[in-house]
């Protein structure tokens, strides 16, 4: 099992969105762990990998066309040109690396409300393989997500949640079919009973 390095601060203010029972968007989480992280003193080379995991994953902004700078539905809030004239992207996938990947299917096994654990089921199945080219698309990431996607979607809120419907909505587009395209025979609702 891994150990959660997650620094202090961060598990704290995840805690808070975890144990909520109304709806909030990805980017309020973003604000609260942005703030928290700036209370980090000296963190370790696993509580730096974490956090990082943590802002990278909800800094990232939907792209509803896959037209990111890297072909996913997640996607930089900003790009910006150097004096090179190559782009540095806000945040950026080039920062994480296989353990990022894990650190989010992690926490998705670990949270109990549907808004994080769709966001990070839905990280692992959008840039896992683009993060770790060796592994291919989690089926049972995108079954998780959508599952978790409709359960947000009923939670008192929700109509106040902007980016949270755009999420539901395309997230049904997007990954609905995947799983069973990937051989599952299970429907969604079973199939995401399971840990990924």
């Amino acid at each position: 099992m891994t150990v959660d390095a997650t620094p202090e601060p961060l598990s704290k203010a995840l805690a808070g969105f975890d144990a909520r029972s109304d709806a909030f968007t990805p980017d309020d989480v973003n604000a609260a762990v942005s703030d928290a992280a700036k209370t980090v003193v000296d963190p370790t080379d696993a509580e730096r990998a974490a956090g990082a995991a943590e802002l990278i994953g909800f800094g990232l902004r939907p792209w509803p066309n896959n037209d990111s700078p890297w072909g996913t539905y997640f996607g930089p809030t900003a790009s910006l040109e150097r004096a090179d004239g190559s782009l540095a992207h806000i945040p950026d996938i080039a920062q994480a690396d296989a353990a990022t990947v894990d650190h989010w299917r992690t926490r998705a096994n670990a949270v109990n409300h549907p808004v994080l654990r769709a966001r990070y089921a839905d990280l692992v199945c959008d840039l896992g393989p683009q993060i770790a080219p060796a592994a291919k698309r989690d089926g049972k990431a995108a079954v998780m997500a959508v599952d978790a996607y409709m359960v947000a979607a009923s939670l008192p809120g929700v109509g106040t949640c902007e980016g949270l419907e755009q999420d539901v909505g395309s997230v049904s587009l997007r990954d609905a079919s995947n799983p069973f395209a990937m051989g599952s025979k299970q429907p969604a609702s079973t199939a995401a009973q399971h840990q990924i």
